[in-house]
């Protein structure tokens, strides 16, 4: 289990910039973890192992939302 200080560090990273892309690479899969990671605020939740070619394509869905928000 993630220490809830990892979180709390995401969630410090939300509140000094809203805008800010967050996604998690880790090892750990369980469905609570990946729950909690998205509620404290990442953007996305990719566990280990994982294709490549999958990072850039996660990347730029993650940039197109925040810049999305950004300009409503």
């Amino acid at each position: 289990m993630i220490d809830i200080h990892d979180w709390e560090m995401l969630g410090q990273l939300r509140n000094r910039n809203a805008s800010l892309s967050v996604i998690i690479l880790t090892a750990r899969s369980s469905i609570k973890s990946k729950v909690q990671g998205l509620d404290f605020g990442a953007d996305d939740y990719l566990t280990i192992p994982f294709d490549i070619s999958e990072l850039p394509a996660r990347l730029r869905v993650s940039m197109g939302i925040r810049l999305y928000y950004m300009y409503l």
